[in-house]
Order: structure tokens, then C-alpha cells, then sequence
């Protein structure tokens, strides 16, 4: 799986890859081995389903990770990986691996969650575990940690930054979207807001520099030109994610009420960021898998702008984006869909590809029915098809964005589901080799 997941991530200019004879036949025996490997029920069973759950999520395999997910998390409470070290007679280098391993699952089970909609599987009251230590670890029989010099880090940085993203969408997940405890929502969100940006500018202490819902590539606090190497641009579309997952809920308050601007104007930012970031860095696609962008979120971060502007047609309040910018921003998640249904096409069957047309078509639609004929904008944009979108059409009025602004932007979140591409794994149709 080392090998697989290695091929699939190592071609970083292109979104599809060709499977070779020999990624196919090891994919075809980690299926088959599947059943032998759960039986073996020690650390390096685990360490092996984990392997094969990731190369599933890098891949997009989403009707897999269910499964897999139950598979690990059954595996690693029966290791004891969610309790603390000082119930075991352990060595330092063990304790480490153990906090890694276990704290990858608890990911795992989180990202799983949100993707499909379901309850997590681990509950975090049944966990005492410490989280990991940001050092080397090349040896388990060693005595004691190699820890880097001040002012350095090493490779385990950034996944501690990746843990630490999980536990905040955990808590999101608890506070935010439950049958229960909805009270005091407005208070929640803002707490959670604020524990996120604070989480940002501690990344930017250590010399990862971006800001949560600004656009463009020099938007550090010091003006610094930074190149966007992978761990950034995954650590800021997760982050933008995570902000967008805190401020949904707030869009189901009474609209005339400023928490449920202050929540609007959030996902309107976090949106922006998220589609400046799939455009201006041709995201490999392995890449926006392990950050949980599909077609839905892409959709629903370019409608968000669409609903906003009918929302606010005759008064805009402040700190909204003008007109011109929430069309170009519309025209950005076109432009992105275009080039994932001409990839889909060929990786994922027609099927597919048609699902991401039916998106393109209905975001065209409602870009042409923002008010560019009244004269509010002096350079109409132009949709994909050549149509300018000054050809409105009238049914489109405030009428239609009136009441809950969950009820317009929850259309098509099953998007992502379509033609899922679920490989030769737990018996599912594998569409990208029909």
C-alpha cells in the first residue's frame, strides 16, 4: 500500500492517474487480505488497515470508508490505544507509535463522520490519551525521544496540526450538529470561531503563514511572499473548511439578526478562500481528498455568493462583497467544475460527469439572475457557455431567498456522491475502470 499510495500522490500535475499492472495486482491483494489481517488483531494489523484506509481517502474511494472506519477504530479501542500510557508497561518509542497510530484513527473517525453524515464512532469522553510529541522517532527500543532544536520542527508538526484540526471539528460536530444541546448557538459559534483563529495564529508563529477567509497570496499578517507548498495549502482549505462547518448553522437564525450576518459574512469569506485556493493552485486532486473538497463544497461556497447578493439586492450591509466580486467568485466554482467534469469524464464514467454538468448548468443559471442589467456592474462577466449573464431570467426574485438560507444551500450536498469511483475494495463496482 506504501507503493500505492506512493504512485498516487507522487505526479502532482495531474488529477487522474493511469493505474499500473502493478498498482492493480497489489490492490487486488490487499483486498483479498483484508479478513486475514483484521483476524490478526495486533498494532501492525492496524498499522496495515490504516495504510489501506488512507490510500481509499487519497483516492476518493468514499463509499469504502465506512467500513474501513469501523474495521480501525473496533481494532484500536481492542489495543487500548485510546487510554493513557500509564496504564501499560510500555517504552517510550512504543508510547509514541501508540499515540500517532491512535490519534490518526481518531481523524479518521471524524472525517468519516462529516463525509457521509453519520454519528463518529469514537466518543471523546472515552478517550484519556495525550496527544503526540513533536519529535524523531526512528527507533522503538530507544530510551528517549529525540526532540528537534528550538526553534525547528519535525515532519510530526504538521500532523499535530492535522490532530488538532480533528479535535476542533469534533467538537463542532458536538456543539453544533446534534439533535441535542442546541441551545446558545450564537455563543457557540463564536467561542468555536475564536479557538480556530487563535489555532491560526499560532501556525503563523511557527512560520505557516496564512489567514482564515483572506484570498490571495499575499495575505500574511507581514506582508510576506510565501510560496504555497502542499502542508499549506491543505492546512488552510481545512482550516477554511472548518470555519465554514462553525458558521452554517448560524444562517438558520432569524436573517434580521447581526449573528446571522456576522455568520453569512463568514462563509462568504471562507468560500471565497476556498475557491481562490482550487484555482490559483491547480490542487492535485489526492490532495483536496485528504481535505474533504468535492464538487458539493465547491458548489455551495460559489452559491453562498449567489444567495447573498439576492439576499441584500437593495441594501447591502457592510463588509459584504460587491457584485463584481461575488460574480467573479461564481465564476471561479464554473470555471473549477468545468475541469472536474472534463477529468470525470474520462476517470469516473459519463455518469459522473453528467452530475458535475447538472451543477455547472444550475450555477450559470443563477448567475444570470443576478441584477447585472440594472446597471450595478460595468463589465458583465461571461459564463462558460458564452452566454453574458446580463440575459436574466425573472424568475429568479427576492421572493425565492426569503425564510432559511439553510433550505437554498443545502441543494445538491449529495453531489459529491455521484459516480463515486470506489475501486477493486470491499466488493463495491470500481466506475473508474467500466
Amino acid at each position: 500500500m506504501i507503493l500505492n499510495i506512493h504512485e498516487s500522490t507522487a505526479d502532482t500535475t495531474h488529477q487522474h492517474h493511469e493505474r499500473s499492472l502493478d498498482s492493480l495486482k497489489r490492490l487486488s491483494l490487499a483486498h483479498s487480505l483484508v479478513d486475514k489481517v483484521v483476524g490478526e488483531g495486533n498494532l501492525k494489523a492496524l498499522q496495515a488497515l490504516s495504510l489501506f484506509a488512507l490510500y481509499n481517502q487519497l483516492s476518493g474511494h468514499c463509499l469504502t470508508l465506512t467500513t474501513l472506519n469501523g474495521m480501525i477504530v473496533s481494532l484500536a479501542q481492542s489495543l487500548g490505544l485510546h487510554r493513557h500510557a500509564r496504564r501499560f508497561k510500555m517504552g517510550v518509542g512504543e508510547v509514541e507509535l501508540r499515540k500517532r497510530l491512535w490519534w490518526w484513527v481518531y481523524v479518521f473517525d471524524r472525517f468519516t463522520s462529516i463525509l457521509h453524515g453519520l454519528p463518529p464512532l469514537i466518543n471523546d469522553v472515552d478517550v484519556d490519551n495525550d496527544l503526540p510529541i513533536d519529535c524523531h522517532l526512528n527507533d522503538l527500543e530507544v530510551t528517549e525521544l529525540s526532540h528537534p532544536l528550538p526553534g525547528e520542527r519535525t515532519a510530526v508538526f504538521v500532523f499535530l496540526q492535522y490532530v488538532s484540526l480533528g479535535k476542533k471539528l469534533s467538537r463542532i460536530l458536538d456543539l453544533l450538529y446534534t439533535t441535542t444541546q442546541r441551545r446558545d448557538g450564537a455563543r457557540k459559534i463564536t467561542d468555536l470561531d475564536r479557538d480556530l483563529r487563535v489555532w491560526n495564529q499560532n501556525l503563523k508563529a511557527n512560520g505557516i503563514l496564512f489567514d482564515i477567509g483572506i484570498t490571495g497570496l499575499q495575505h500574511s499578517s507581514d506582508g510576506t511572499n510565501h510560496s504555497y507548498e502542499s502542508t499549506t495549502i491543505w492546512l488552510e482549505l481545512m482550516a477554511n473548511i472548518t470555519m465554514t462547518l462553525i458558521h452554517r448553522p448560524g444562517l438558520s437564525f432569524d436573517d434580521t439578526t447581526p449573528e446571522f450576518g456576522n455568520c453569512l459574512r463568514a462563509c462568504l469569506d471562507s468560500g471565497s478562500a476556498i475557491l481562490s485556493l482550487l484555482e490559483m493552485s491547480n490542487i492535485p486532486k489526492w490532495l483536496r481528498n485528504l481535505s474533504l473538497v468535492g464538487p458539493a463544497t465547491i458548489f455551495q461556497s460559489a452559491l453562498v455568493h449567489i444567495y447573498s447578493q439576492l439576499k441584500y439586492r437593495t441594501f447591502k450591509p457592510d463588509g459584504f462583497p460587491s457584485l463584481d466580486t461575488s460574480m467573479g467568485m461564481v465564476s471561479k466554482g464554473i470555471s473549477i467544475l468545468t475541469m472536474e467534469s472534463s477529468r470525470a469524464t474520462q476517470a469516473q464514467g459519463a455518469f459522473y460527469s453528467e452530475s458535475v454538468s447538472e451543477i455547472i448548468k444550475t450555477l450559470q443559471t443563477l448567475l444570470s439572475s443576478l441584477p447585472v442589467a440594472q446597471g450595478l456592474v460595468e463589465t458583465p462577466h461571461v459564463v462558460n457557455d458564452g452566454v453574458p449573464v446580463s440575459d436574466a431570467p425573472d424568475t429568479f426574485d427576492e421572493q425565492t431567498w426569503s425564510g432559511n438560507a439553510l433550505d437554498s444551500l443545502n441543494y445538491m450536498t449529495a453531489s459529491d456522491w455521484m459516480g463515486d469511483p470506489s475501486g477493486p475494495f470491499m466488493g463495491f463496482m470500481d466506475l473508474g475502470e467500466s
